[in-house]
């Protein structure tokens, strides 16, 4: 029925995008609901929002490897979202020793987004097979944990993706409208000024590395790996090239920009060379 009233109104192409558009609202409600001096819930409006979003778009699947690729994302979020919440509360109590600590619990969550993408292998030799696929996307879910300061580079990193998957072409499935969520997340979250918690940090992150990893991982074209790699160019590189430029939002936007540009464009030719 909802659908039939969207055709109704003349907005029938957003219907396909329901769940980035609920991932924004979701983030933005929150973010205004829960904003208060000095309260920390509202810095995981950034999360919640991507976690509404995904669940829209995926099946939840709690299982000890799923079989699909896709399948693997949600829980992910889900648990990173928890893991972040419990950080932001017992930073509360204990501020010195996570502060300390939190390093090495961005270390143990990148090793294990790597190891639960790889698909949770538990054998010598299986952990063998699947290290290059597990170390490499802890490198990049390290990297995200690392430069996701904020929710603008949050909505950079997603937007870099985005545009990396729709120039290379992404094998089918949901990457484009994933992608989408978790960037109106971060948008929605920046609307609402909710900052940008550890809940929201570790969801976002471990979330965009995971799934620039996915095509990698299905089909492994030139294009795809030049999609992955675009959100990785925008974090290391985009606020050096940024700061270079004037304006206070526009500059750091044009040198994100710029840095994804490289393998945005080596996706979109190695895309054309697959057709």
């Amino acid at each position: 029925m909802l659908d039939t009233l969207i055709e109704s109104l003349g907005l029938g192409a957003l219907w396909p995008w329901r769940a980035a558009l609920a991932a924004g609202a979701a983030a933005l409600a929150w973010g205004v609901a829960l904003r208060a001096p000095g309260g920390r819930a509202a810095g995981a409006a950034a999360g919640v929002g991507l976690a509404v979003g995904w669940l829209m778009a995926l099946p939840l699947l709690i299982a000890a490897s799923p079989r699909q690729l896709i399948e693997r994302l949600l829980p992910l979020v889900l648990a990173a979202l928890a893991l972040g919440a419990a950080a932001t509360m017992l930073r509360a109590a204990w501020p010195r020793l996570v502060q300390t600590l939190l390093p090495v619990l961005g270390a143990v969550a990148a090793l294990g987004c790597g190891w639960w993408m790889a698909g949770t292998p538990l054998t010598e030799a299986d952990l063998r097979r699947a290290a290059p696929v597990g170390l490499g996307v802890a490198l990049a879910a390290g990297l995200a944990l690392w430069r996701l300061r904020d929710g603008w580079w949050a909505a950079a990193a997603a937007a870099a993706l985005a545009a990396g998957l729709w120039a290379g072409r992404a094998a089918a499935g949901p990457g484009m409208l994933l992608a989408g969520a978790a960037l109106l997340a971060a948008v929605g979250a920046l609307v609402a000024g909710a900052g940008f918690g550890l809940a929201s940090r570790a969801a976002l992150a471990l979330g965009l590395a995971a799934l620039a990893a996915l095509p990698v991982i299905a089909r492994g074209a030139v294009a795809d790996w030049a999609a992955a790699v675009a959100p990785a160019l925008a974090l290391a590189f985009g606020p050096a090239l940024g700061a270079r430029l004037p304006g206070r939002r526009a500059g750091p936007a044009i040198g994100w920009a710029a840095a994804a540009a490289p393998a945005v464009l080596a996706a979109a030719v190695a895309a054309s060379r697959l057709s």
